[in-house]
């Protein structure tokens, strides 16, 4: 992309003014006030490109990453040398610094990304009298089909479903020719890795999607809901579980649900994509959604730094009781954000989620 060669060529010209300045002055007040300066021109230079070139703040995030994760480490690694004679302790913080910065880059873009972790949640419920299991498979959101995708698929097999529930965002590409070329691929990769559940599966629209996005699951035997609509499930002994589709645009309202309910007794499950649906009076038991990636980078104490929904950031990754009776459900997701963005996820693993519903 030209915005990341021109990036990337502008910051390795003042790395280089910073690196000069500080040979002159081996100091760590040097050091400190290069740094500052850096760091500065870094974010500002980023959100102006990124803005200007591409027109989104994705491409912003995705050169401040550039900043962060190599020119950050390059200066630091510079200070150490040229600080060592005069300040050892200098030295040792800027080689602290540039491990630091470059180990958490590696785990961010080359290590967490695929690194799944197959997560189990466990919702009691005095509507069904044995186990329902449910696998979780949200936001796919892959621009190439691969290995990874295929072996999540598989994975999902192995946790002998009851239910596969898909809460929406399966490719993200740059062009309709491009989109069905994936869609062959991820179709064939569900019918190879022989996905099935007795309760059967369900898809979502996400908003990643196109219009055309049902044709991903054509010859296989998941049930594409686009517009939102119920369907009642058969789990014998003469009971039901009634699950609930929402479209992408009832997901992001919310009243979305509202007007969505099950008989008494009947547990309730509701899909949809965007959690938001979750804020208004969803008269279901379980709600299941994604979107928000577990805001793909999370950060001890804070949490996720971007969720893209209007849900409290305490719900946006995992299993909460948001009112009696109620939970929602919220994953972190298998793939992670494309286009312009930076793909990277830290502290925020992509997840394959498994829901026992138990008998109370």
């Amino acid at each position: 992309m030209l915005a990341n060669v021109a990036y990337n060529l502008l910051m390795l010209a003042v790395l280089g003014a910073a690196v000069f300045h500080l040979s002159r002055n081996r100091t760590f007040l040097w050091f400190k006030a290069l740094g500052v300066a850096l760091a500065a021109t870094a974010l500002v230079v980023a959100a102006v490109m990124g803005v200007g070139l591409e027109r989104t703040s994705f491409a912003s995030m995705r050169l401040m990453c550039f900043g962060v994760f190599v020119h950050a480490p390059l200066y630091a690694a510079a200070g150490c040398v040229l600080l060592w004679q005069a300040s050892r302790v200098g030295a040792v913080i800027a080689a602290v610094l540039a491990v630091l910065l470059a180990a958490i880059g590696v785990d961010a873009f080359f290590v967490e990304p695929h690194w799944l972790e197959v997560t189990h949640y466990e919702i009691r419920s005095n509507k069904i009298d044995r186990p329902l299991r449910i696998a979780v498979l949200a936001d796919i959101q892959t621009d190439d089909v691969g290995e990874y995708e295929r072996d999540v698929l598989r994975r999902a097999m192995a946790e002998k479903p009851d239910l596969i529930v898909f809460p929406g965002d399966y490719l993200q590409m740059p062009s309709v020719a491009a989109w069905q070329a994936q869609r062959d691929l991820l179709r064939q990769a569900i019918l190879d890795a022989k996905l099935d559940a007795p309760l059967g599966m369900f898809a979502v629209a996400g908003n990643v999607d196109y219009r055309d996005w049902p044709q991903v699951f054509e010859g296989t035997r998941v049930v594409a809901i686009d517009e939102t609509r119920s369907v009642d499930l058969d789990v014998g002994d003469g009971r039901t579980v009634r699950i609930t589709g929402l479209s992408e645009r009832d997901s992001f309202e919310r009243s979305g649900a509202d007007d969505r309910s099950a008989p008494a007794g009947v547990l309730h499950l509701c899909v949809g994509h965007r959690p938001d649906f979750a804020l208004g009076s969803p008269q279901a038991d379980v709600l299941i959604a994604g979107h928000t990636h577990g805001g793909q980078v999370q950060l001890p104490i804070v949490g996720p730094l971007l969720t893209l929904a209007r849900v409290p950031r305490s719900w946006a990754a995992g299993l909460n009781e948001i009112r009696p009776g109620q939970h929602l459900f919220v994953s972190r997701g298998i793939g992670m954000e494309r286009g312009e963005a930076p793909r990277l996820r830290f502290l925020c693993r992509p997840e394959l989620a498994i829901l026992d519903v138990v008998p109370e």
